[in-house]
């Protein structure tokens, strides 16, 4: 066993690290996991009146709330062409319009905007076409939250060349801004990386393996995971993807036939979602799930039925996944855009997203009592409180919404346990998530869930242990206080369980929950559920964590 990760080094750990380098078992997934998400009926977001062309409809997350922007032409209202690029924000349905920027100082025609969150900026990436040559640059802008503005535009490309096709994200601590361009004579997937330490560009440089003089390549995406950073572009009519681990390429490997291409990672998966032309003249929506791990494909290239209307195109699509959920915004040729969503099993990672339902936070609360009762006929400790009042801290902070329902509550007054049938029942109400702290002895909620884990509460002469059924092992206090953080799905609601061997350390698993995201901490290796400790012992600073099996399976 290895002791002592610091917290630098927890960003950028895999799964595939954890189980070969400190040799920690990872379960298997299950063949009954879906590999992709059905989709809820599709929403109309935008039809324009009169009907004009929307275009490249994108999806982000910043300043605790998701966001789409696309652009439009409206030559009705326009002197010539003039483009609109349009920013609204989810609070709801219908999404609340937010801000149109068109155009930038009256310079530029402004389309295929992006936006991610980089320390505290937002920024944005888009093309701007030149109303006097009709030529197209890469440009930039951010917006401090502080001083709520935004700064720029600013030129990324500045060249007779043309430039289209923009994508942006994070990487190793850089943003990347990617676009296509013909500046090489063919069509090619360039990109720059901001350093916010040093606030400088580097010099544009082409995809070493989007760069094929003989094939016009573009329409580049990225996405990060798990110290990875997996790329997908077009080329020719195919898609390509390959990742970068930080020091070497992996060999490229093709997604399947279409055009458009977007991309996410959740729980050891990446999605790949791209619009294909169909017999019959129409474009449907396809996607293909890789293992982050391996590199290997976990589907063919399948069409999302869910969505199709078989009578418009679904085109230009874009996904975000926050939570344990999948939002997808997508272009019709009814002059409409449309999104959907679907649900995704729970894993740590989604912590804390995976408490809301849409726009609103719905989490019960829930400590053992301190009378006796359940099965052991034990009391609580009060230090569990402590730490779940740290953990309702952080989801205030960190969830997003106009809505909030949540509550405190006791495990007796929630659940009832049945010792002629050793079994809880809980009464749910209208609770669409619950988070339950405190071990199994102690909280009957805790208990009901406690066996349908891998990694559970034993006892061996008469001494409490967390027994691992993917290692065998038994841990026991003899050592360090234990604890335990899992998530699973009750019917069509998250749960969470938190607890160690004793009190403390049931408020330890708390104080990682609560300080994960000050402390730069990386909930994606932890997969469903992880035995571990704080190095430290119990306090209130996570110097150092020590992570002993984590199980990413069902």
């Amino acid at each position: 066993m290895v002791k002592g990760l610091n917290r630098k080094f927890l960003g950028i750990l895999t799964l595939l690290i954890i189980s070969t380098v400190f040799n920690l078992p990872i379960a298997e997934e299950s063949s009954e996991t879906p590999l992709f998400p059905l989709f809820e009926t599709s929403i109309s977001l935008i039809t324009t009146t009169p009907p004009a062309s929307v275009h490249v409809p994108h999806l982000s997350f910043f300043n605790r709330s998701i966001f789409f922007s696309y652009w439009t032409i409206m030559s009705d209202i326009c002197v010539g062409r003039c483009d609109y690029a349009s920013l609204g924000s989810f609070k709801g349905i219908p999404w609340a319009w937010v801000a149109q920027m068109s155009p930038l100082e009256n310079t530029v025609w402004v389309s295929e905007s992006v936006f991610t969150e980089y320390n505290g900026y937002v920024f944005a990436a888009f093309k701007g076409v030149d109303p006097s040559t009709y030529n197209s640059d890469i440009y930039y802008a951010y917006f401090n939250p502080r001083t709520l503005q935004w700064s720029g535009p600013f030129h990324l490309t500045d060249d007779p060349d043309m430039d289209g096709s923009p994508a942006i994200g994070v990487y190793n601590g850089k943003l990347y801004v990617a676009w296509e361009s013909n500046k090489l004579g063919t069509w090619d997937v360039w990109y720059r990386t901001f350093d916010i330490g040093t606030w400088s560009w580097s010099t544009p440089t082409t995809h070493p393996k989007a760069r094929d003089s003989l094939k016009s390549e573009g329409e580049p995406e990225m996405v990060e995971y798990c110290g990875k950073q997996f790329w997908v572009w077009r080329e020719d009519e195919e898609l390509h993807l390959a990742y970068y681990d930080g020091g070497t390429w992996s060999d490229e490997t093709t997604v399947g036939e279409g055009e458009n291409p977007t991309i996410a990672a959740y729980a050891n998966r990446v999605f790949i979602v791209w619009q294909q032309y169909m017999a019959g003249g129409r474009y449907d929506l396809y996607y293909r799930v890789l293992n982050a791990t391996t590199g290997d494909w976990l589907t063919f290239p399948t069409r999302i039925t869910s969505l199709s209307t078989d009578t418009h195109d679904e085109v230009e699509p874009s996904i975000l996944i926050l939570g344990s959920k999948m939002y997808i915004i997508y272009n019709s040729d009814d002059s409409a855009i449309y999104f959907s969503y679907a649900d995704l099993p729970p894993y740590i990672e989604g912590y804390p997203y995976m408490f809301m339902d849409l726009t609103t936070l719905d989490v019960a609360y829930v400590v053992g009592d301190t009378a006796p009762h359940g099965p052991y006929n034990w009391g609580a400790w009060t230090v569990d409180v402590l730490g779940l009042a740290g953990i309702s801290e952080t989801i205030a902070k960190y969830t997003y919404g106009d809505t909030a329902y949540s509550a405190s509550l006791l495990d007796t007054k929630i659940a009832t346990y049945d010792p002629s049938m050793d079994r809880v029942y809980i009464d749910w109400g209208s609770w669409k998530t619950l988070i339950s702290v405190g071990g199994p002895a102690v909280n009957i909620v805790t208990y009901k869930y406690d066996q349908q884990l891998p990694f559970h509460l034993t006892w061996i002469n008469n001494v409490p242990y967390i027994h691992s059924d993917l290692s065998g092992t038994d841990y026991n206090l003899s050592d360090h206080d234990y604890f335990v953080i899992a998530v699973l799905r009750d019917g069509d609601r998250n749960v969470m369980i938190i607890w160690g061997l004793t009190g403390e350390g049931s408020r330890d698993s708390c104080l990682f929950l609560q300080r994960f995201y000050s402390e730069g901490i990386d909930l994606k290796q932890l997969g469903k559920a992880v035995i571990m400790h704080l190095e430290s012992g119990h306090g209130w600073v996570i110097d150092e964590a020590w992570f002993g099996e984590a199980w990413i399976g069902e």
